[in-house]
C-alpha cells in the first residue's frame, strides 16, 4: 500500500502533462494566432491527416532547381585571399 500512493501520484502528474501537451497548449495557440487573423489547417489530435500533402510538397520542393543558390562555405573559404 505505501508503494501504490507514489506510483498514483507520479501516473497522475504524467497524464496531467499529457493532456496540456497534446490538447491544452495547441489549443491556445490557436486561438492566439486566430484572433490575430492567422488561420490554418484544422489541427488533428495524434494523427497527420496531411501527411500526403506534405510528403507531396517536399517532392516538389526537392524536384525543383535551387537557382545556384549554395550555402557550402567551404569553397570560399578555400578560394579565401589568406592563403
Amino acid at each position: 500500500m505505501s508503494l501504490f500512493a507514489p506510483i498514483l501520484i507520479i501516473l497522475s502528474i504524467f497524464l496531467l502533462k499529457a493532456v496540456y501537451s497534446y490538447l491544452s497548449l495547441p489549443h491556445q495557440i490557436q486561438l492566439h494566432f486566430r484572433r490575430q487573423g492567422i488561420n490554418g489547417p484544422p489541427r488533428f489530435l495524434l494523427s497527420s491527416e496531411n501527411a500526403g500533402e506534405i510528403r507531396q510538397l517536399f517532392a516538389t520542393a526537392r524536384s525543383s532547381p535551387t537557382l545556384g543558390l549554395n550555402h557550402d562555405r567551404n569553397r570560399e573559404l578555400i578560394n579565401c585571399s589568406l592563403f
